[in-house]
């Protein structure tokens, strides 16, 4: 019998109301990131360590626009297609930042990676003062 783990995209939208340079910042780099989305990241050239209890995973930072987007890849990825990003949009009307979070999961966990990001995201809105 063969199981086929099936991979699904996800992208979430979350608005804020922050500067966009201290936004990026926390997206884009090891202590940022580790005040809200893992216990502890390391990042060396274009490779990224993220450490959660018990679970470490490395990506690799493979395209970049500095205040629009980072994107990662997993080490552990299914297909070179999969990757994970951080897209910043700003809002024509109202002046306000959409943050937009796209990841692939296994299907079987897409409402436990949702509710984990959306708890994730509500930590860097405090950490930035915008909650």
């Amino acid at each position: 019998m063969t199981v086929i783990n099936l991979r699904k995209k996800v992208v979430l939208e979350y608005p804020f109301k922050a500067s966009l340079n201290s936004l990026y910042y926390a997206l884009s780099n090891p202590s940022g990131l580790e005040s809200w989305f893992a216990d502890k990241v390391d990042g060396y050239d274009d490779y990224f360590m993220f450490y959660w209890e018990g679970d470490e995973q490395r990506a690799e930072n493979v395209e970049v626009d500095p205040l629009v987007f980072i994107r990662w890849q997993w080490d552990t990825r299914e297909s070179d297609e999969e990757f994970f990003e951080f897209r910043i949009v700003r809002e024509e009307v109202g002046g306000g930042i959409l943050l937009v979070v796209t990841d692939f999961v296994d299907a079987d966990d897409e409402e436990d990676s949702i509710l984990l990001l959306n708890e994730q995201v509500k930590t860097l809105k405090r950490m930035l003062g915008c909650s």
